[in-house]
């Protein structure tokens, strides 16, 4: 059933061609297609990341800004806009990298929560010290 998958995918791993593989669900079940052609998932780049608009990043900062105690209201807005910008930042420098390098990097939402947390800690840390 898989045959002609297996010869096409063998042939583009040794003669790579941009291509789209599509699988309709009463046909073939992906799992079963993962399973007897491992190049299916090991040589496969999935783009699906969407950037987040710049107010929305300004209130999921705020949000997490207002939790951190002993700040001035003035500081956690200076901050608040900080995060926003400098995820963004990277947003457009990582398509002048991937114009230039001819490499991705990927800024996802899960990142730009990763560097709140962060921010936080070191906040954290510093006001201990």
């Amino acid at each position: 059933m898989l045959a002609p998958i297996s010869l096409i995918i063998k042939y583009n791993f040794h003669h790579p061609l941009p291509g789209c593989l599509v699988f309709l669900p009463s046909r073939v079940h992906i799992e079963d297609a993962c399973k007897e052609v491992p190049a299916l998932v090991n040589c496969t780049a999935i783009d699906w990341f969407h950037s987040w608009p710049q107010l929305a990043l300004q209130s999921v900062s705020t949000t997490f800004i207002e939790k951190i105690p002993g700040l001035e209201p003035n500081v956690r807005a200076s901050i608040s806009e900080f995060i926003s910008y400098a995820h963004t930042s990277v947003n457009e420098v990582s398509v002048k990298y991937q114009q230039n390098e001819k490499h991705f990097n990927y800024t996802t939402p899960k990142s730009f929560l990763e560097f709140m947390k962060l921010y936080g800690n070191l906040l954290g840390k510093n006001a201990q010290s």
